[in-house]
C-alpha cells in the first residue's frame, strides 16, 4: 500500500512538472512566432489568456494522471461534458463575443487605422473592443457596430491596398475628326504620366455610344492612402480638360438628332435637339 502511495506521488510529482514544461514551451513558441510576426495586438491578448491556457492544460494533465492510477473516468468526463453544457448555455452571449473578437484579431480583417466600408457605410476604425468596434466616419460622428453585426457585412478595407485601380470611361463627340480620335488616347498617358506616383495602363476607344464615341482608360496609384487618390484623379481632370481645350476637342453629353419630312415630300429637315 505504502509502495503504491509512494509511486502515485511520484508519478504525480512528474505530471505537475510535464505540465508546467508545456505550458512554458507552448507559451514561449506563441510568444516568439507572434513577436517575429510583429503582431503586437495578438501577443497583449496572449498574454491576457496565459492563465487560462495553463489552467486548461493543468487539468489535461490530471486527467491523465487519474486515467493511469485506474479511475473510473466515465462519471468525470460526464460531469465535465453536463458542466460544459449548462456554462455554455448561460455564457452563449459573452462567448460569441470573444470568439467575434478572436476573430478580427487573429484573422486581422482590419486594422486599427484602417478605412474600412461596410452596410454602407465609410470610416476609420480607431478601436476593437470585446464587443464592439468603434469607426469614425467621413462626416466625424462616431459609428459603435458590434462585432458579430460588422462580421456579417461584406467589409471593404481599403487601408490594406498596395495598388488602388481607377478605371474611367470619357465621351467625345461625334463630330470630332477621326485623325484626332487616334491622339486621344496618347494625349490621355501624356496627361496621366505627369502626375505622379499615378501609373498609366491603358487607353482604348471603347465604343460607340449612343450620343458619344467612349474611350476607358485605366491607371494604378501605389497608396491606399483616399486623399492621394483624390488629388491625382482631380489633377488628371485638370490635365484632360485642359489638353482637350488645346485641341478642340469637346467632350459629349446626351443628345438625340431626328430628321424630320415634310408633310408634301418636297423638302427635308434636320433638326438636333439636346437633351440634358
Amino acid at each position: 500500500m505504502v509502495t503504491r502511495i509512494a509511486e502515485a506521488t511520484i508519478l504525480l510529482l512528474i505530471t505537475i512538472l510535464l505540465v508546467r514544461m508545456v505550458n512554458r514551451i507552448a507559451i514561449l513558441v506563441l510568444d516568439k512566432s507572434l513577436r517575429r510576426a510583429g503582431k503586437q495586438e495578438q501577443l497583449a491578448v496572449l498574454h491576457s489568456f496565459e492563465p487560462m491556457i495553463r489552467t486548461v492544460v493543468f487539468i489535461l494533465g490530471i486527467l491523465v494522471f487519474l486515467q493511469t492510477q485506474g479511475v473510473q473516468m466515465g462519471v468525470i468526463y460526464a460531469s465535465l461534458a453536463g458542466a460544459g453544457i449548462g456554462v455554455g448555455l448561460a455564457l452563449k452571449g459573452p462567448i460569441s463575443n470573444f470568439l467575434n473578437y478572436l476573430t478580427i484579431l487573429l484573422d486581422e480583417p482590419f486594422k486599427i487605422g484602417h478605412f474600412i466600408r461596410f452596410a454602407g457605410m465609410l470610416g476609420t476604425v480607431e478601436s476593437v473592443g470585446m464587443r464592439s468596434t468603434h469607426v469614425r466616419s467621413l462626416s466625424g460622428e462616431l459609428i459603435v457596430i458590434s462585432n458579430e453585426e460588422l462580421l456579417s457585412n461584406i467589409i471593404q478595407n481599403y487601408g490594406d491596398l498596395p495598388k488602388r485601380r481607377i478605371a474611367t470611361t470619357i465621351g467625345v463627340e461625334y463630330k470630332t475628326p477621326l485623325k484626332t480620335i487616334k491622339q486621344i488616347p496618347e494625349l490621355v498617358a501624356a496627361v496621366i504620366r505627369r502626375n505622379r506616383p499615378a501609373e498609366f495602363d491603358r487607353c482604348h476607344f471603347t465604343r460607340f455610344a449612343d450620343s458619344s464615341l467612349e474611350f476607358e482608360f485605366v491607371y494604378f496609384v501605389p497608396d491606399a492612402d483616399i486623399v492621394l487618390y483624390l488629388d491625382l484623379q482631380q489633377d488628371i481632370n485638370h490635365g484632360l480638360m485642359e489638353e482637350f481645350q488645346d485641341k478642340n476637342i469637346s467632350f459629349a453629353y446626351p443628345s438625340q438628332t431626328l430628321y424630320l419630312e415634310s408633310a408634301l415630300g418636297e423638302a427635308k429637315s434636320k433638326l438636333e435637339v439636346a437633351v440634358n
